[in-house]
This record gives C-alpha cells, structure tokens and sequence, in this order.
C-alpha cells in the first residue's frame, strides 16, 4: 500500500491515503490512531479529500459503511 498521507483541515483527521490498487483508504486521526478502510473508490477518496468538513463527511459515507481496522502506523 502507498504509505502516502495528504494532510487534510479537520479537527478529527490528521490525514488520509488510498490506494488504488487494493480500494483502501488510510485514516489517520489526530489522537495519532491510524485506520484501514476497504472497498473504498478513489471517487469516494477525492470527495472526502475535498469535502468542506472532512469530518462531517467522513462520518456519514465511510465509518459504518466500510469496514475499518485498526493497523500499526
């Protein structure tokens, strides 16, 4: 997986990654916690990314709707 973070404004989220290849997305939040999302599109990375409230965003389309685990940053 790309180890590449785009930082993002957001009192939540530190910053977020994809892979294209494997349809993952990586969240890391500012607590320092770092999450996996699958079956996550590069669509759905790109409107989170340029979302006006990352967090906001994040909420309702990806947590719930993708599963997530917890990995080692």
């Amino acid at each position: 997986m790309s180890r590449e973070m785009h930082k993002v404004k957001s009192s939540n989220i530190e910053s977020i990654g994809y892979d294209e290849g494997t349809h993952r997305m990586r969240v890391k939040f500012s607590s320092g916690t770092l999450y996996e999302y699958e079956g996550v599109t590069k669509e759905q990375y790109q409107q989170l990314r340029d979302a006006e409230s990352v967090g906001s965003h994040f909420a309702k389309h990806i947590r719930g709707n993708h599963a997530g685990k917890k990995v080692d940053s």
